[in-house]
This record gives structure tokens, sequence and C-alpha cells, in this order.
């Protein structure tokens, strides 16, 4: 009996199984399943994650290339160009306004142009015209120095002609001299008008000299910038004949650097003013009408009054300015704002000038000048600005004209200027062609 229990509970186990099986199948399948839909959602997720990773490695690489043979290319480039300054090569900049570089007639103390070495060219033919334009260079600066001395010079001896003549005009006043026959009787006077024409020789004979040393540092200027232009022209241009520019760069070199000690001072007669000249012009200088006097005297007071505020450092009325004093022009100087607007001023004395010049800002207005001196002119020559306005000028000499053109500025304004010689226009254009402007009427 036990046995039969038995036999019939092993048959309801085995007809269980089957159901349990069916029923536990579907579960392990879904779960199946859905495991590895996870593994294959990990598995795109890791490929674009490389992928990505990939990318950004090569886009690291290739921009580390670049700036590698970027920095490796420049230094080829300074090493060919010359970092040195014996073996530097200087870049023109074509059709560009510059502060018209070295065509200036003026002092050593000028600017010199910059330089980048970019120009690529053999190692021998870019070394052997380096050294010849520095060659170039240092005989220029020897030229513009003997120039410097010899305007000095001139200046000097303008300075003791106008302290004869404050002289001459105290002994006037005290002797009570009113006639050019009564001056030569007084020896003092006569003496004074005797050294006044002879030091107006001397400056006229150091034209001489000047005009000298002036033609050959223009000629200097052109051979360099020649050179400067074909060493530019050699690297795309066949046919230049950059050993023949050399040769005769080595001679022009020569010649000017031995005529610095072979200037001639002309020994011909010069025509000289008459005493009774000289007297006549002293007795305007002195005598003028009362009523300008008095004009002159109220001008003198406000004037005075600005210039002490001036070198105080208060510039508020400097446009008020109709004189400037040697201590007044010295302390506008040293003034640092950019625009100098003194178009109040009617004449400008060259030692004036020679003042205004070491100021170093950007624009100078002088706009109510109506006459230049070659002198102040030669002084403003000096100036290192930019911009220089002279609106009021009717009339230019060829001599004023001629340093005006050595200016190394930009630009020059000469609104008021209607008429003006050939000489005094050949002056300007040469300075137009060296990058300068002018703007006229």
């Amino acid at each position: 009996m036990n046995e039969r229990k038995e036999e019939r509970l092993d048959g309801e186990i085995a007809d269980a199984d089957p159901v349990l099986e069916n029923r536990e199948r579907p579960e392990f399948d879904e779960d199946w399943h859905e495991n590895e839909a996870l593994e294959d959602a990990g598995s795109t997720k890791e490929k674009r994650k490389r992928i990505f990773t990939t990318i950004a490695v090569l886009l690291g690489v290739i921009v580390a290339t670049g700036f590698l043979l970027w920095f490796m290319n420049s230094r080829n480039w300074k090493f060919i160009g010359g970092s040195s300054s014996s073996q530097q090569t200087k870049t023109i900049k074509i059709n560009e306004r510059s502060k018209a570089s070295d065509a200036s007639f003026s002092s050593q103390k000028t600017r010199r142009p910059e330089t980048t070495g970019r120009t690529r060219i053999s190692e021998h033919t870019a070394f052997g015209l380096a050294d010849q334009l520095e060659k170039a260079t240092r005989t220029r600066d020897a030229l513009l120095d003997k120039q410097e001395e010899i305007r000095a010079l001139k200046q000097y001896y303008r300075n003791k002609i106008q302290e004869v003549i404050d002289d001459v005009l105290n002994e006037k006043r005290e002797k009570g001299i009113t006639t050019f026959r009564q001056a030569l009787k007084n020896k003092r006077i006569a003496l004074g008008l005797r050294t006044i024409r002879r030091r107006h020789v001397y400056i006229h004979k150091l034209n001489g000299p000047l005009e000298q040393l002036y033609g050959g540092s223009e000629e200097l200027l052109y051979i360099k910038r020649l050179a400067e232009i074909q060493i530019q022209m050699a690297p795309i241009v066949n046919g230049i004949d950059i050993a023949g520019l050399g040769k005769r760069m080595d001679l022009i070199i020569e010649k000017e650097a031995g005529g610095i000690n072979d200037l001639a001072i002309d020994t011909r007669e010069t025509r000289a003013p008459t005493l009774e000249d000289i007297w006549k012009k002293i007795v305007q200088e002195g005598e003028k009408p009362e009523e300008e006097k008095a004009h002159v005297q109220r001008e003198d007071t406000i004037n005075s009054g600005i210039w002490k505020e001036i070198c105080v450092g208060n510039l508020s009325r400097k446009y008020e300015l109709t004189r400037l004093s040697l201590n007044a022009a010295q302390c506008l100087a040293q003034w640092e704002g950019k625009d100098l607007f003194l178009n109040g001023i009617t004449k400008l004395p060259a030692s004036i000038a020679k003042r205004l010049s070491q100021w170093e800002g950007e624009w100078l207005c002088l706009n109510r000048l109506t006459v230049l001196s070659p002198e102040a002119a030669e002084g403003l020559s000096r100036w290192r600005g930019t911009r220089l306005s002279l609106n009021g000028l009717v009339k230019l000499t060829p001599q004023a004209a001629k340093h005006l053109s050595q200016w190394r500025g930009k630009q020059v304004e000469v609104v008021g200027l209607a008429n003006i010689s050939p000489e005094a226009n050949k002056h300007l254009t040469a300075w137009q062609k060296a990058g300068g402007e002018i703007i006229f009427r």
C-alpha cells in the first residue's frame, strides 16, 4: 500500500515538473535578453568614447605640429635676416608714408629707420651689402655731425651780431646820435658796424661747406635706399647686379668720407652789406612809433604773465601768446602733451625755433606766422614730431623751403601759401617724393 502511494506521488511530481519548467523559463529568457541589450548599449558608448578620444588626440597632434613648424620657420627667418646690428638687412616699405626716414638735412640726433631683416637672399650677398649699408650710415652720420658743427658756428655769429646791435643802440641813445655820419664819428658804433658786417661775411662763407656736406649726405641717402630696394627685389627679379651696386657704394662712401676733411671755405670776395645799410636796419629796429611801442609793451606784459604760468606747469593760456621768450620756449619743450597750438605767435626767431624743436610731441601749430626765415626753418627742421602747421605763411623763400625739406616728419600744412617760386617748390617736391605730405590751398 505504501508502494502505491509512493508511485502515485512520483507521478504527480513528474507531471508537475514540466509545468514548473514552463513557468520559470520565460523569466530566465527575459532577464538574459535584457542583460544582452545593456551590454550592447555599453559597448556602443565605449566605441563612441574611443572615437572621440582618437579625434581629440589627432587634433592636438596637428596643432602642436603646426605650432612647432611655425616656431622653427620664424627662427630660420630671423637667422637668415641677421639679428645683430652689423648684419641686419633693412626692409623698405614701398608707398608707405614714413617719417621720411633719413630724408632730412639734420643733426645726428635723428631717428634711425627700423629694420626687420626678412629678406631671404644668399648669405654672402646679404652680409656684403649689410656691411656696406652700415658703412654708408656711419659716413652719413659723420656728415650730419659736421653739418651740426657748422650750424652751431653760424648761430654763434648770429648771437654775437645781436649783442653788437644792442650795444650800438645803447650807445646811440646815450650819445643822442641820429644820423649815419654821426655814427661813423663815434668809434664804438663804427667798430660795431664793421664787426657786424664782418660776421655777416663769415656766415655767408660757411654756406659753401654746408652745401657740400648736404650734397654728400643726400647722395649717401640715395644709394642706401637704392641698395635696400634692390635687396628686396633680388629674390624675385632676375638680373639685379648686386655686386656692381656694392662697388658703386664703395666708391661713393670713400669719396664722401674723404670730403669730410677737405671742406673748402669760399675765398672769393663776398658782397657784404654796406655800413650804412646795417645802420639803417639797426635804427629801424630800435626806433618804432610810440603807439606801436605801447601796444608791444601791453603784449609783453600779458606774455610775461603767461610765461610764468607755463614754467610752473599751467599751460591753459598758451594759445594767447604772441611772443615767446627763450625760457618759456624751454618750458614748453618739456611739456608732455601731444599737440601744441601756438597760433598767436607772429614772429619766430631762430633761437626760439631751436628751443621748440626739442619738444617731443606730435603736432605743432604756428598758423599766425606770415614769414619764416631760413634760420627759423632750420631750427624747425630738427623737430622730431609728425605734423607741422604753417597755414599763415604767404611767402616761403627757397632757402627756408630747403630747410623744411630736411624735416623728418610726415605732414606739412601751408594752406595760405598761394604762390611759391620754382626753386622753393623743387625742395618741397623732393620732400614729397621722400614720403612726406604737403597740404596746399
